[in-house]
């Protein structure tokens, strides 16, 4: 730091009598303190509580455990936050719950306002026993310069020229390039060994404001979730530089908030394919009467349960806990994807991190909508484009399920079919009610741009139908060759033939078979069935044995029919599926001559065959997983009866034994009577 100072001397930045008086300052505020402690605040908190100072200096204080404190962090309150959250800016759970379990594992992480630090912990210290903070220094300087003078002295340090070619920023200070730059400099500080400490006392130390748009919110939460998996991704990961540093509790608390962005992933995913899956009619999830139902709705009763009660728990309403589940829906699909894409293409160099300021400056109307917790919206914005999107997109889909109930299904049905879709497109379309309120209703100036509403209704109805013309098309090219594919199910009792004719020379043959019951409840043996496959010359060309399922292929030499010959060397019978599907690939040289259509008919082609080898695997995978049901069913049956069997034989020699045990006392009790008649002798009356 010495050198920094003589070259910015030499240079011109710092008058010489600054250098000569303040030797060893590190920032702005040696200048005009240099204090042992230092308090962090963002521009727009302020102290609430007059005693928080104190506070905080018992934790430094504290003769047993201030050694190894380095920072005190308040949680973060704002004094405009409306009675229900509308925007969930107090993130309460995390505030009243998650960071008090992180304190409990060496500390929370710095949040960038609302903490006191120790000024040393900030330029680099490491940490170490003798760490206690020497608070009877004494400090004889004394400033003679005027206010004036004060501040353009630190005009210069507070300059950025100030600190290049310098540590500061790199291993003192506040990390830089990266929009979280307090988390970061949080953990780098705890790697050091040095632990933090978590105060959240019942009158709230800082208030700052919260954003009262919803552009605002989700600006902000890409600039969070972004810069958190900017560090994943970066040498102070928690995932390996912390490693054997902190704590594996912090570590998962630190990884926690740093794999937000790549959580949109798996909502994205709930939010559009079961929804869209719902309008065709395809169930995703076990239907009412399976028995597979039973975990999905414990998990939903249970996960959203319990988050109900820890919110009210942490101070909030009902109604503020939905408005939470919106935001959180809000944030997923919008500033956390927004943010994923940004970092990954920042990582594979074709971006670079932009630091935007949250705007919480309001107009009178904003802020009486915000009052009335009125959702705003008004400006465009590619956010909102994608929320509008998946919103209309859950809205047609319900309604496309209710007409097929209305013109064409039964109700019970499809509440049979698929409950959980129907649950989860319901729930997604009433999160989203105040968003159609913006898209279609409302006619003040927070309402939604008309041109994203034109755009998220044709992306919705265009991936409708695109997703119905894809069924279409793939419905149409698996029957346009109905005898390509040979299926069949039969009960084998010795032995069984099939033959199947292969028109050309060079086709590709696929056989799949699978034993799929054996007509003995009792009987399972891993014995299965041997196969026998000849050419139409009567040359043999595969052969199998003792086999309960095989999948194979081969090249046809010859045209003409080829037998497939099955033999069942078990005294029961047995049940098999039995599936042929010839492959045929053709260059069409008899057709188009053109070259420039010649590879688009060769692409189409193997297409096809793709096609085919899809509905061939998955006729095998069928088979198999018919035969493993009728296995555990048999198993799940011989265990009933074996544990029947066994309890009646404990209940049996139960009851045996208590005879024998009766028996045995009754004539012990004989035995005595008649040995106590003996020793009485005869009595005379």
């Amino acid at each position: 730091m010495a050198d920094r100072i003589e070259t910015a001397t030499m240079l011109g930045r710092i008058p010489e009598e600054a250098r000569l008086e303040h030797e060893g300052f590190s920032q702005v505020s040696s200048k005009i303190s240099n204090g042992q402690i230092v308090l962090n605040l963002d521009c727009d908190m302020c102290s609430n509580d007059p005693l928080t100072v104190r506070d905080a200096l018992c934790f430094f204080m504290d003769e047993e455990k201030s050694h190894d404190i380095a920072f005190v962090q308040f949680p973060q309150w704002y004094a405009n936050v409306t009675k229900n959250d509308l925007y969930s800016s107090s993130l309460r759970v995390i505030t009243n719950v998650e960071f008090h379990g992180t304190d409990g594992y060496g500390g929370p992480l710095y949040i960038g306002t609302g903490c006191f630090h120790r000024r040393d912990t900030l330029c680099g210290r490491e940490f170490s026993q003798d760490s206690k903070i020497e608070w009877k220094k004494h400090n004889d300087h004394r400033r003679q310069q005027s206010v004036h003078k004060l501040e353009e002295e630190t005009k210069t340090l507070a300059s950025c020229t100030y600190e290049q070619n310098t540590k500061w920023g790199d291993e003192m200070g506040l990390k830089y390039g990266c929009p979280v730059e307090d988390v970061i400099t949080g953990l780098s500080i705890q790697c050091k060994g040095w632990k933090s400490a978590y105060f959240n006392p019942e009158r709230k130390a800082f208030l700052g404001l919260a954003p009262t748009t919803l552009p605002q919110v989700l600006v902000q939460h890409k600039r969070w979730s972004e810069g958190d998996f900017q560090i994943v991704l970066s040498k102070y990961s928690p995932a390996w530089y912390a490693h054997g540093r902190i704590s594996l509790g912090l570590q998962l608390g630190y990884c926690c908030y740093c794999f937000w962005a790549p959580n949109c992933l798996a909502t994205l995913y709930y939010s559009i394919v079961p929804s869209l899956f719902l309008l065709k009619g395809v169930s995703l999830f076990p239907q009412v009467s399976s028995p597979w139902l039973l975990p999905f709705a414990y998990v939903i009763f249970a996960k959203y349960t319990y988050s109900l009660v820890e919110f009210l728990w942490a101070g909030g309403t009902v109604l503020g806990w939905w408005n939470d589940q919106r935001i959180w829906l809000y944030k997923r699909t919008s500033s956390y994807l927004f943010a994923t894409v940004d970092t990954v293409l920042k990582t594979l160099g074709f971006g670079d991190t932009a630091f935007v300021i949250t705007d919480k400056v309001a107009d009178e109307d904003v802020s009486q909508r915000y009052e009335k917790e009125m959702m705003e919206f008004g400006a465009t914005s590619p956010m909102f484009e994608v929320l509008s999107t998946l919103a209309m997109l859950n809205l047609f889909c319900l309604v496309g399920a209710v007409k097929k109930v209305i013109m064409n299904y039964s109700i019970h049905r499809l509440h049979e079919t698929m409950p959980l879709q129907i649950l989860l497109c319901g729930v997604l379309v009433l999160v989203n009610l105040p968003l159609y309120q913006g898209l279609l209703l409302r006619k003040d100036k927070g309402r939604m741009p008309c041109s994203v509403t034109v755009k998220s209704s044709l992306v919705a109805l265009l991936m409708g139908i695109a997703l119905k013309g894809y069924f279409v098309v793939l419905l149409l090219a698996l029957l346009s060759s109905p005898e390509a594919v040979f299926g069949i199910r039969f009960v084998i009792d010795r032995e069984e033939c099939f033959s199947h004719d292969v028109k050309y020379e060079g086709d590709t043959v696929h056989v799949s078979f699978v034993v799929v019951k054996v007509d003995s409840s009792w009987h399972y043996s891993d014995d299965g069935v041997d196969l026998v496959v000849k050419g139409p010359t009567g040359d043999q060309i595969h052969d199998f044995r003792d086999k309960i399922s095989e999948k194979i292929e081969f090249v046809a030499h010859q045209k003409g029919v080829h037998r497939f010959c099955f033999t069942n060397k078990s005294p029961y019978h047995e049940t098999i599926d039995f599936d042929v599907h010839v492959g045929h690939f053709s260059y069409y040289d008899e057709h188009a001559k053109d070259e420039h259509f010649q590879p688009l008919l060769e692409q189409i082609s193997k297409l096809e065959e793709a096609l085919y080898n899809i509905q061939f695997e998955q006729h095998w995978l069928e088979a198999q997983t018919d035969r493993q049901a009728i296995i555990n069913d048999a198993m799940s049956r011989r265990t009933i009866h074996k544990a029947f069997f066994e309890s009646a034989a404990l209940v049996a020699a139960s009851i045996l034994q208590v005879y024998l045990l009766r028996r045995l006392f009754e004539r012990k009790l004989g035995m005595s009577r008649a040995i106590f008649a003996l020793e009485q002798g005869p009595q005379v009356f």
